[in-house]
């Protein structure tokens, strides 16, 4: 493509694939990880849809080289709002929770016709309890043998019976709209610590709107489970402020929990931690959301 290889550096806090800066103007991310391709593929054509209504990269090539696929994207100028929030002005917070609301409400204006993957080629599912309850069947499939003998049999029959019968409160009759599904600091960029773009649409889904909240409430609450420590209470504040009406929905607290309850599983199954401490972690955390003690800044 004509890039200097002198010019190409790695960002380190990368997660879910390599991403290296490419001079000043561009940014290449390569998939890595089992699926990760199907993603970046899927995130192309959402990109392109979206470009020109919300602040986001810009796609200037794609496609597969040596098995890996990959997406070759004009730089954004500044650094993950991760890192610019703690040194912000409170102007500058302010503005940049308003921007990351609007962005939101902006999204969610797109409609779809079934909850689950965003493109014509994917599965769709006629309800968001049925998408999340074959989620989270799913991720319990995946579970090693290892896993499985830690959380013991009467664990996973109510891990299980939990997902079937909480996942009703999710159905509200409500039509499904595109969600970010990744949508913590990380993924949006500032600069001068003002909020400038949302990044990484690869898990972009048809579902509820409140979804988006989920995840950034989890990070507020626990950064350290991001590798993140800090405090970002503040962030989650200002949300709560400037927008109570996202916050009034019946079954919230509800809902939230089976969200995390797909979460936990999802990120241990990526990510898997298979020693004594990580998988009594796990089961700590498990019991946790099916007893309804998990405790949210709601």
């Amino acid at each position: 493509m004509g890039i200097p290889a002198d010019k190409i550096t790695r960002i380190k806090h990368a997660h879910r694939n390599n991403v290296f800066l490419c001079g000043d103007e561009f940014v290449l991310r390569v998939a890595t990880k089992h699926g990760a391709e199907a993603l970046l593929c899927r995130e192309v054509a959402l990109l392109r849809q979206l470009r020109g209504r919300l602040p986001m990269p810009e796609v200037v090539a794609s496609g597969i080289f040596e098995g890996h696929s990959y997406q070759l994207q004009r730089r954004i100028s500044g650094e993950p709002l991760l890192f610019a929030w703690r040194d912000a002005t409170d102007a500058a917070k302010d503005v940049s929770v308003r921007r990351l609301l609007n962005w939101l409400d902006l999204m969610h204006c797109d409609r779809y016709a079934q909850f689950g993957c965003v493109t014509k080629s994917g599965t769709g599912f006629e309800s968001w309890s049925s998408y999340y309850s074959s989620q989270i069947g799913a991720l319990i499939r995946q579970l090693p043998a290892a896993a499985k003998a830690t959380l013991d049999q009467p664990l996973l029959d109510e891990i299980a019976t939990f997902a079937c019968t909480r996942a009703a409160v999710l159905d509200d009759g409500r039509q499904p709209t595109l969600v970010h599904n990744d949508l913590w600091p990380g993924n949006v960029m500032a600069c001068d610590g003002f909020a400038t773009a949302l990044l990484d649409f690869e898990l972009a889904i048809a579902g509820a709107a409140d979804l988006d909240l989920f995840k950034l409430e989890y990070f507020c609450r626990q950064p350290d489970a991001f590798g993140c420590p800090g405090d970002y209470g503040d962030l989650w504040d200002r949300v709560l402020r400037s927008r109570s009406d996202l916050f009034t929905a019946p079954n919230l607290h509800r809902r939230f929990d089976v969200y995390d309850l797909r979460y936990a599983l999802a990120t241990w199954v990526h990510e898997p931690d298979s020693s004594q401490q990580g998988l009594a972690a796990l089961r700590a955390r498990l019991e946790l959301i099916v007893g309804g003690s998990a405790c949210r800044r709601l």
